[in-house]
């Protein structure tokens, strides 16, 4: 689902540099504005995974916060803050509703009624269906390519540092890690 996010957003980025950005009326977006960009988020499904993202990321931050007092996390304790951040933000920030009102004003100011309507035809399309089903398994085939290429340019990226820290004098007493090997198809 967060993959689905990302595709999402940076879709949005490929379409907003196709003009300039449109300007909201000053009363606001009218309301087949508002409708298309529910479809919009609806056929995206991206939106689903938004209340997810921000309870886990508000879990990790309290947990963290937890540990540097020194207080050792249990389970117990891992499973109630969890509980909470969804209660509190993954049930509110899930919600279509919730969001296309989050969103609109954002999105008004990029996009007009027509830019929506054109974007909820394409992706309610074959074509922008077969996009939203293949981008999860081609973001990780990206993924995959982009490791491979990280791990044959990590030793000469280490020695470059090395050479660079040796020529100012800076003796590094802790070799870097080697990367880790990356992951098989």
């Amino acid at each position: 689902r967060t993959v689905r996010a990302f595709a999402a957003l940076a879709t949005l980025s490929v379409f907003s540099l196709a003009g300039p950005p449109s300007a909201a009326a000053e009363d606001g977006p009218s309301a087949g504005f508002v409708k298309a960009l529910r479809s919009y988020l609806e056929i995206q499904t991206a939106y689903m995974s938004y209340g997810d993202n921000v309870a886990y990321q508000a879990a990790n931050e309290t947990l963290t916060q937890i540990a540097a007092s020194g207080v050792e996390i249990t389970a117990q304790m891992q499973q109630i803050v969890l509980e909470e951040a969804q209660a509190k933000f993954g049930d509110k920030l899930r919600d279509l509703e919730v969001l296309t009102e989050i969103m609109t004003p954002v999105y008004a100011k990029h996009f007009d009624q027509k830019d929506m309507e054109g974007m909820v035809e394409f992706w309610s399309s074959p074509l922008g269906r077969k996009s939203l089903e293949t981008s999860a398994a081609m973001n990780q085939e990206t993924l995959g390519a982009l490791q491979q290429i990280t791990f044959g340019i990590t030793p000469s990226y280490h020695l470059a540092i090395d050479t660079r820290f040796r020529e100012l004098g800076i003796e590094m007493n802790v070799q870097p890690a080697p990367p880790s090997a990356p992951a098989g198809p």
